[in-house]
């Protein structure tokens, strides 16, 4: 059909160094309507909750370099991220982006920012957002 689109596939996986300094929020977005004697109603806008990303804490300067080189070659394009808690075993991570447990199609949400201290450590604002896949 012309007015379809297609979801491009991801095949790029984030690198392990970077992806343990991750942690991860769950949204559920809902319609709530509040009433004056204080009921509600609310409904639900998704079916399934989305997952967002944010990086907790400083990076090593080789895990924020292979951070920013590999963001820097995906240009807007989703890759694999895994989340290291459902993988099984736990903590495991696939380098080809074969093994779906615990995998999630992310892209880059809102800008990339980045300071580094004394070449030791590396602040890195960043948020990576689920996509459908």
């Amino acid at each position: 059909m012309p007015n379809n689109l297609l979801l491009p596939t991801p095949t790029q996986v984030m690198p392990i160094g970077p992806m343990l300094a991750f942690s991860e929020s769950v949204e559920h977005q809902a319609l709530l309507d509040e009433y004056p004697d204080a009921s509600t109603t609310r409904a639900s806008l998704v079916m399934l909750p989305r997952r967002t990303f944010r990086l907790a804490r400083k990076l090593p300067a080789v895990d924020m370099a292979a951070l920013y080189t590999f963001l820097k070659g995906m240009k807007g394009k989703p890759f694999w991220f895994y989340n290291l808690k459902e993988t099984q075993p736990p903590g495991s991570w696939d380098p080809t982006g074969l093994n779906p447990v615990g995998r999630y199609a992310v892209v880059l949400q809102g800008p990339l920012s980045q300071s580094v201290e004394l070449g030791l450590r590396g602040t890195v604002s960043l948020e990576l957002r689920e996509v459908a896949y």
